[in-house]
């Protein structure tokens, strides 16, 4: 028989999206403590082929697109640019357009593949990672793997500068128009739903709260 609670429905499906991969990936010398961190995704760069069509959703010349090893979400994609040496967003100019667009594509492509989810879609200001990188990410934030107030707010502060703002500055302006040490201090701002402004005092509650948002979703979706 099938399981009729939505919010397991949702758990379950949060967990599966985790990659059959090792989280932390081993050195070129097998020793995962020297691997640095922030260069993780490099490796998705460089040996795509080695994960697999669970890990690896698309390979092309200009990104590969992949699962988030911890999705916050569940729903969570990062895209990779290949070539692209600017460090983050902020340092986008107009000879970055053309990726851009060709970003807006996937992100056309996902959401299409994802009816039921609203996700969103853009860049960290200041991205922990090495490697220019774009999220793709379902707004439920259910996951097991959202667990600080940095990662909250990472993802629903201005912080998180969306793909189509990035276009529109660069397109206008020559680059994005964001102040990054402003922008830093949102990461320290107390907690509040995205989608109510409710307050809570910290993680536990506000991952209770959210999944009272899913399951009005789902009664409303059902009447």
């Amino acid at each position: 028989m099938s399981n009729s609670n939505p919010l397991k429905r949702l758990m379950e499906a949060a967990a599966s999206a985790q990659p059959s991969v090792a989280k932390r990936p081993k050195s070129a010398h097998g020793n995962s403590a020297v691997s640095p961190w922030k260069n993780v995704l490099r490796q998705y760069i460089d040996r795509p082929e080695q994960f697999g069509a669970e890990v690896v959703l698309e390979n092309t010349a200009d990104y590969v697109l992949i699962r988030d090893a911890y999705p916050k979400a569940s729903v969570h994609l990062l895209a990779i640019a290949r070539t692209c040496a600017a460090p983050d967003v902020l340092a986008l100019n107009r000879s970055h357009l053309a990726l851009l667009e060709k970003l807006l594509d996937v992100a056309v492509r996902t959401k299409a593949a994802h009816p039921a989810k609203t996700l969103r879609v853009g860049f960290h200001a200041v991205p922990s990672m090495a490697h220019l990188h774009m999220h793709l990410i379902a707004d439920d934030f259910v996951s097991d793997s959202l667990k600080t107030k940095q990662h909250w707010n990472t993802f629903t502060t201005a912080f998180f500068i969306p793909l189509e703002k990035a276009i529109a500055d660069i397109a206008e302006f020559g680059s994005v128009q964001a102040d990054k040490s402003e922008l830093e201090l949102l990461l320290k701002r107390p907690l509040a739903c995205h989608k109510c402004g409710f307050k809570p005092s910290n993680m536990p509650l506000l991952k209770k709260h959210l999944l009272e948002h899913v399951r009005l979703a789902e009664n409303t979706k059902n009447h």
